[in-house]
């Protein structure tokens, strides 16, 4: 009866914990007793081990999507914050600054001598640099933010690991605690948070504990240890450095991070690198254009 009780505690922890994250339902394991009425032994059966419904090889499979999904989630939101810059739909924008002063030059060529005519260009000129100006400092701007987010997002991925070796303490400290569901469901549930933000191996040591390397290489815990990673834009792109300060930034392939650290070195710099060749572009037209013209004494 007290084997039964036992196991209809533990269905009803199941029950309890089923919406809890990181939870899997667990098993008690009843074993059978001798039954020998002449030596005394009334059979029945006793309470064994509780039986984990996890299985390693799922959750690292949920691991490596949710991994894939960080990354292409985190670039979704920086294109969205990114598009109000290009908004080609409104005539206010860079498209639309350059449309006017090309629509500037074809009335001035018809009527060259026109004075509102000339005064419409210089004014439509004038917009459009203060559009690439514009555009230039809300693209520092969104750098500024990119870097900032990186910073947040490897302090959250230094504060879950510091969690995981919290729980690498505790079951190193009492073997009894990886029989605790409520603490392996924390555990589990951090380990997911972190797949979104970054990639990462992940190793279950004899002992229960978990070893996290970054990219399949860096170690984040080990055991008892915790060695954080950090973020450094001292220069004109972003690393992503191990607790020795060596730079780990092409290990990182996948997760939040990865999308950050893309924006970061390659999307940001591309667009301002665009940006500037448009305005050379432009620049270089309305010369040429100008050089061709005469004056209103007919001089070039």
């Amino acid at each position: 009866m007290r084997a039964t009780q036992l196991a209809t505690e533990v269905s009803g922890n199941n029950v309890t914990n089923a919406r809890t994250p990181g939870f899997v339902k667990q098993k008690l394991d009843l074993q059978a007793k001798r039954f020998e009425i002449g030596r005394g032994l009334v059979g029945g059966v006793e309470a064994g081990k509780l039986i984990s419904g996890r299985q390693e090889f799922l959750e690292t499979a949920v691991q490596e999507q949710a991994h894939r999904y960080g990354r292409f989630a985190q670039q979704t939101s920086d294109l969205e914050r990114l598009e109000p810059i290009f908004d080609v739909t409104s005539n206010a924008g860079l498209g639309g600054s350059i449309d006017r002063l090309f629509q500037s030059f074809s009335a001035l060529r018809i009527n060259p001598n026109d004075t509102p005519s000339r005064e419409a260009v210089l004014e439509r000129a004038r917009n459009l640099a203060q559009n690439f100006r514009s555009t230039s400092a809300s693209l520092a701007s969104a750098k500024l933010d990119g870097q900032n987010q990186l910073r947040s997002t490897t302090e959250a991925i230094n504060q879950i690991s510091r969690q995981i070796q919290k729980y690498n303490l505790e079951v190193r400290t009492d073997i009894r605690k990886l029989e605790d569901p409520g603490l392996e469901a924390q555990a589990f549930n951090q380990l997911e948070q972190l797949s979104e933000l970054v990639d990462f191996d992940l190793i279950r040591a004899p002992d229960g504990s978990f070893n996290v390397n970054v990219g399949g290489q860096t170690p984040l815990t080990i055991g008892n240890s915790f060695f954080p990673i950090s973020v450094d834009v001292s220069d004109t792109t972003a690393a992503i450095r191990n607790s020795q300060g060596v730079d780990i930034t092409n290990q990182i392939q996948q997760g939040r991070l990865r999308a950050e650290r893309d924006q970061q070195n390659g999307f940001l710099p591309n667009l301002v690198t665009d940006l500037n060749r448009l305005a050379e572009t432009v620049a270089t037209w309305v010369n040429t254009v100008l050089a061709g013209g005469l004056d209103r004494d007919g001089n070039r």
